[in-house]
């Protein structure tokens, strides 16, 4: 397997997309990412801020995408192309865009990843239905671990529909390795105390903090983490 030609911890500023094309292919272990999600919205950086007057266009047209990868798609992964031409047919031509500026990116991440690496792929549901067919037809249905909701509650509230209060990460890999992680569930019962529990399939050790009586369960697929 190649090694990396990059130093660990190295920080990039640029297109990523120049970057990947220039890594070993399947040289990483893990990659997250956040890209932009298709939000139709201009964001700009605070004012005050080392970044103040710096904008950012989340709105996609046919201008915004190399002609070239269009092509480059249809040959890499006619798969992923057809799941592109589906969204402009039921969403338009800025969906398209914008799952096409994604697929050349997760083509190059697919070819840099380790064959027992991870990638978790972070959006919201603008385009998360898009985004897990390509994630399917790249890196292999089989290889779907996880949809995990990122659940939170800060933000404003619309009349006209339930409040939108949550993004979604897609977890994929093509290891059977997985570090299990736990998180705290408390109990609403008054009755229970802190120290070890006896059922009748098994046994549990509660503890007690500041918010009260809790025990260690295996990680959900749904995260309460505030904004």
């Amino acid at each position: 397997m190649p090694a990396a030609n990059f130093a660990s911890a190295t920080i990039w500023t640029g297109d990523n997309l120049d970057i990947m094309r220039g890594m070993n292919s399947a040289c990483v272990d893990l990659i997250y990412l956040d890209p932009p999600f298709n939000s139709n919205r201009t964001y700009e950086a605070p004012i005050g801020s080392k970044a103040a007057g710096a904008s950012f266009k989340d709105a996609w047209t046919l201008d915004d995408v190399d002609v070239c990868e269009h092509g480059e798609l249809a040959d890499r992964n006619p798969a992923a192309y057809a799941v592109i031409d589906a969204a402009r047919q039921a969403h338009g031509k800025g969906m398209q865009s914008y799952l096409v500026f994604m697929a050349v990116r997760l083509l190059e991440m697919q070819r840099i990843l380790k064959p027992a690496g991870s990638i978790y792929l972070h959006c919201d549901p603008t385009a998360s239905h898009y985004l897990k067919l390509l994630m399917d037809g790249i890196f292999g249905k089989d290889r779907f671990r996880n949809e995990i909701i990122w659940s939170y509650r800060t933000g404003g509230v619309s009349k006209n529909y339930f409040a939108r209060k949550h993004d979604v990460l897609f977890y994929y890999s093509g290891g059977s390795m997985f570090n299990m992680q736990t998180e705290k569930a408390y109990t609403k019962s008054k009755n229970r105390k802190p120290g070890l529990v006896n059922y009748g399939a098994g046994q549990a050790m509660f503890y007690e903090d500041d918010n009260g009586i809790y025990n260690l369960v295996s990680m959900r697929d749904v995260w309460e983490i505030p904004y």
